[in-house]
């Protein structure tokens, strides 16, 4: 059963239950307080007979003629006797004659159902006889227009539920397709996305924020995410295939050379051994590379915490100094600088700084800690080969090199600089470059405090 059909059934079917309960309360209570009032007008009316043949001048006259004075126009009086004889009976419809009786010294009141289904009001009472004697006084009256209104109240509830229901089974149906409606999208989405491998969206504009646009947005998201995820990996398939099959084609070509000339040359064999070794290390490095790349933005964990950047800086420029043998200058102020960071990561970003200042430049190279109210920024200067101009917009794109020649003399990826800037954006921060081609490069990296 679809879900539209659902909503019609089960808001159809709760809105009958609810008319059924409030009309059977509206003709209960309607019925109750228009008997009780017929009731109250009967007993009124056997209290004032009761009344007048209690009085002593009027037990003395001729009682049929006084009783026939208070007979109801559409009703009868009866007289009944401790025998259950009847002493008199008063009334202009032979109908009453049908009104069951009994004699009973307490006083009942009731609506009575004749096998005709006429109603009548019947009330009987104990009452001084003439004689002396206790009898019983049963005033009934024909209640002609208490059924007129039970009829014309059944009516009106019926056609009431009526009016009230099919505007209810048009509501559900409206309902159903407010409600299904975005539904169908995600499910349209779906299917495109399944079959024809487009990342499509749903269209969010002009809706109310409640749990369908919630759905909705998840949704999106979800798209969003594997839209990023999906290009990365055709972007980290694509990259490796480009620039892994330059290092495997120089394997290739010693790897066959060694097997030509490799056991009759010893220079041969060296030149390819090592040739071999350094496109292997390449390539391993690379690929550690691409695969950091190609993790997304949600996947890296940037595990963040106070730490002391001097004392980070300090230790970086030792180990860079004694495994490069280079000159490492740290300029930083007397007060220590501290930051909430991944340190790990930071610690990445100012190797592939200090990698690419000791492969480019032979002179000294500086490093620079400032901090202000909002940021702390790191500097790493070097004066060597430099940037060309043209080149310095495009020095973070991924596999970009400046000299593939020179990069490929050094060991570079072209994926250094890119890395170092995704890790600034992860922690809200920037990398930038100002270089004079054959003077000197300065990277300068800008980090939040808060």
């Amino acid at each position: 059963m679809k879900l539209k059909t659902k909503i019609q059934l089960f808001s159809t079917i709760w809105m009958i239950l609810l008319l059924i309960v409030a009309n059977v309360a509206v003709y209960y209570l309607f019925h109750t307080f228009a008997s009780r009032s017929e009731i109250n007008r009967v007993h009124s009316h056997a209290e004032a007979i009761a009344e007048t043949l209690h009085t002593t001048e009027n037990m003395a006259g001729n009682i049929p003629e006084l009783l026939r004075a208070y007979v109801p126009a559409n009703g009868m009086i009866r007289i009944i006797a401790r025998d259950d004889s009847v002493l008199q009976t008063i009334t202009k419809e032979t109908a009453f004659t049908e009104l069951p009786y009994q004699y009973q010294t307490f006083e009942s009141s009731t609506i009575f159902q004749s096998e005709s289904g006429q109603p009548f009001a019947v009330i009987t009472r104990p009452i001084i006889w003439e004689d002396g004697t206790v009898v019983t006084l049963q005033v009934a009256e024909h209640v002609e227009g208490f059924q007129e209104n039970m009829d014309v109240l059944r009516i009106v509830l019926f056609a009431s539920s009526l009016f009230i229901l099919l505007p209810t089974l048009l509501g559900g149906h409206l309902l159903g397709n407010v409600f299904l409606r975005p539904i169908r999208e995600l499910i349209h989405a779906m299917n495109v996305v399944q079959k024809e491998r487009e990342w499509q969206k749903i269209d969010l504009q002009r809706k109310s924020k409640d749990e369908i646009y919630e759905m909705g947005q998840s949704f999106n998201q979800m798209i969003d995410r594997l839209s990023l995820n999906f290009q990365k990996q055709r972007d980290f398939v694509s990259d490796a295939s480009h620039e892994l099959r330059t290092p495997l084609s120089i394997i290739d070509s010693y790897a066959r050379l060694l097997k030509r000339w490799g056991a009759k040359k010893p220079e041969v064999l060296e030149e390819s051994i090592e040739a071999i070794l350094t496109e292997t290390e390449r390539m391993k490095k690379m690929s550690n590379q691409l695969l950091t790349m190609a993790q997304s933005e949600e996947n890296v964990k940037c595990i963040k915490k106070f730490f002391s950047l001097t004392k980070m800086c300090e230790q970086i420029v030792h180990s860079f100094s004694l495994s490069f043998e280079r000159e490492i200058t740290l300029h930083s102020a007397d007060k220590e600088i501290w930051i909430n960071a991944d340190e790990d990561q930071l610690k990445q970003v100012l190797y592939i700084l200090l990698d690419n200042a000791v492969k480019y430049s032979e002179k000294e190279i500086h490093i620079s800690l400032e901090e202000t109210d909002d940021h702390v920024q790191i500097t790493v200067r070097n004066d060597g080969e430099g940037i060309p101009y043209e080149d310095q917009a495009h020095i973070f794109d991924r596999f970009y090199r400046v000299d593939k020649a020179r990069s490929r003399r050094t060991g570079g990826t072209g994926l250094g600089l890119s890395i170092a800037s995704q890790i600034m954006k992860q922690h809200g921060g920037n990398i930038t470059v100002e270089s004079k081609p054959k003077e000197e490069t300065v990277f300068t990296i800008q980090l939040p405090k808060k």
